[in-house]
């Protein structure tokens, strides 16, 4: 545990603080776990709750606009949007995988 800690702090190699312990935790350790990996689907559902509301909004604009401008700004929106939900999804599974590895 010492190692890890000395590691995080020489920038040298990733820190896991429970690879040592990981026999060690205790049961709030386990729950802290889960609250993790809920909050980590709750960001995603926000993320994506974003990006279709950017998709929705620029179709809106698209539809019932005729000037460039209007058109332009939803072609953008759209963009926005896919950007927000692929950013969303990319996070949500680097962030799941770490936390697989401390859970299993």
């Amino acid at each position: 545990m010492i190692d890890n800690i000395l590691s995080f702090i020489d920038k040298k190699k990733p820190m896991n603080i429970y690879d040592d312990s990981k026999d060690n935790m205790v049961l709030r350790d386990f729950l802290a776990l889960d609250r993790t990996i809920m909050a980590n689907e709750r960001t995603f559902l926000a993320w994506f709750r974003t990006a279709i509301s950017l998709i929705a909004g620029g179709l809106a604009i698209i539809k019932f606009s005729e000037d460039l401008i209007f058109l332009i700004s939803g072609v953008i929106l759209i963009g926005m949007g896919f950007v927000i939900g692929l950013i969303g999804t990319i996070r949500y599974i680097r962030i799941h995988k770490r936390l697989a590895k401390i859970k299993f």
